[in-house]
């Protein structure tokens, strides 16, 4: 019996969680992000956005899926930005004029920032790209999606309005 106790004590000394809440920020809603298409470039973070459902999205240049969930999500945050959502392509490329081209060629008008220095990237580590991560009003990540293949865009969706409903 002593030993279960040891162990257990030992287990829990190592578990954590993913989630995390606005009142207690965790580095990934205060990481310094630096905004590409707003009319400043001063940073921001993740937890300028406290009570709005985010979907952060890792994207590049040079990823074809991204080709295909640009336009998917430029019509979710139009559909559902009233209701609080606020979609935030993350980037970590050098060629800026590229990732401007690259947005700019699917008339994005969601946020794109720059995660300098793949800070944000270490942290929230994606597996591939695309990674879609959506954090609830609370500040949880609440969903995690790698990769964007067909039907995808319907679980997307689903789980959006899921987590803006609660």
């Amino acid at each position: 019996m002593k030993l279960k106790i040891i162990f257990l004590a030992f287990i829990g000394m190592f578990s954590f969680t993913k989630d995390a809440t606005w009142a207690t920020p965790n580095s990934y809603l205060m990481t310094p992000l630096v905004p590409f298409n707003l009319s400043t470039q001063a940073p921001i973070t993740l937890g300028n956005y406290a009570g709005k459902v985010l979907l952060v999205d890792f994207w590049a240049t040079w990823c074809l899926p991204c080709r295909v969930s640009f336009p998917f999500y430029e019509g979710l945050q139009k559909k559902y930005g009233a209701q609080g959502l606020q979609i935030i392509g993350v980037n970590n490329e050098d060629d800026m004029a590229a990732v401007k081209k690259f947005y700019t060629n699917f008339g994005i008008t969601f946020l794109i920032v720059k995660d300098t220095d793949n800070k944000l990237g270490k942290i929230m580590n994606p597996e591939k790209m695309p990674t879609s991560y959506i954090i609830d009003r609370k500040g949880n990540i609440a969903f995690v999606h790698p990769g964007f293949f067909s039907g995808d865009d319907v679980l997307i969706e689903n789980k959006v309005k899921e987590i803006l409903a609660k």
